[in-house]
């Protein structure tokens, strides 16, 4: 069967017309450049807090810390050299008023298990315990923890910011927050 160059030339203005509609549905379909912003502002954040920048508090939301900058002294320090993340997805939270939802996964020092280690010590001076748990958190041979973690970001007229979260604020310390809750009665 041998086609006309007429119906040539229109199947392939078709094609073109297909594909250019289906690339642009994926570059302009709501929350599609919402969601890769997001994800940037959090790969950034997470880059920055790695080399311990104070400036990683630019990228949050608002607080304290988003205006002074975070402080990388002590145990604060050593998580964030140890961390590594990557971003495995977002999404636009269809509840709210434009925020992402970036999934992450943190590995960082599993101060849970490190704690867990000193709750039979006999060791009753506070500076000193503080000093062991220090060591114990700086060891080459310390347990490490990947942990799962949704990052919200939002938008505000200054541009996209991070939320601090206590599910962020639990992966950035280690899981810190979890080893606490648990000692509640």
């Amino acid at each position: 069967m041998k086609f006309s160059r007429k119906w040539l030339i229109a199947i392939a203005v078709a094609v073109v017309l297909v594909a250019g509609g289906v690339t642009g549905w994926l570059v302009l379909r709501p929350g599609a450049n919402a969601d890769s912003k997001a994800a940037s502002v959090v790969s950034g954040f997470f880059d920055v807090y790695k080399e311990k920048d104070s400036a990683a508090g630019q990228y949050l939301a608002s607080g304290a810390l988003s205006a002074t900058g975070i402080s990388f002294d002590g145990i604060q320090g050593v998580l964030a050299e140890r961390l590594t993340y990557k971003v495995t997805g977002s999404e636009t939270d269809k509840n709210t008023d434009g925020q992402v939802l970036v999934d992450v996964k943190v590995t960082t020092v599993d101060v849970a298990k490190v704690l867990q280690s000193f709750e039979q010590t006999t060791e009753t001076d506070p500076d000193k315990l503080l000093a062991e748990v220090m060591d114990a958190i700086e060891a080459s041979d310390v347990p490490l923890a990947t942990r799962d973690c949704q990052v919200v970001v939002a938008s505000y007229p200054a541009g996209m910011r991070i939320v601090m979260t206590a599910d962020l604020s639990n992966v950035l310390l280690g899981g810190f927050n979890e080893y606490l809750a648990s000692q509640l009665p």
